[in-house]
């Protein structure tokens, strides 16, 4: 069933990607048997960040999974920073002053009076 997820999402196998020991290999041993029961999956376009994978080998006194261990070369893009316009500051217009300096202004450029034309 992995094999065919795998393959329908173009994704890859990590762990047998990489030639390893067996003893590298196995997630899982009990009574006498090791099986490989943890996959790590990645799409394959982007198979040249991954250096390497293995399963950390450690006591075998429990019956306890081992936890796989992938190495990836993740590299990050700088996104350009674009320079944004000035914003009109509209709230400064509520004090009197600035209020009038400004509707002054408009009137003198444009000939607007404010008033509305009878």
């Amino acid at each position: 069933m992995v094999v065919d997820f795998e393959k329908r999402m173009e994704m890859a196998v990590v762990n047998a990607f990489f030639q390893k020991r067996h003893e590298c290999r196995v997630t899982y041993k009990s009574g006498g048997r090791s099986t490989q029961v943890d996959y790590i999956l990645y799409r394959r376009c982007h198979l040249k960040e991954i250096s390497d994978c293995k399963v950390v080998v450690g006591e075998c006194v429990v019956s306890q999974p081992r936890m796989v261990v992938c190495r990836m070369n993740l590299v990050t893009r700088k996104t350009k920073r674009t320079k944004a316009e000035q914003s009109t500051q509209w709230w400064k217009l509520k004090k009197r002053g600035l209020f009038c300096g400004f509707q002054g202004g408009v009137e003198k450029e444009s000939g607007w009076s404010g008033r509305a034309p009878r």
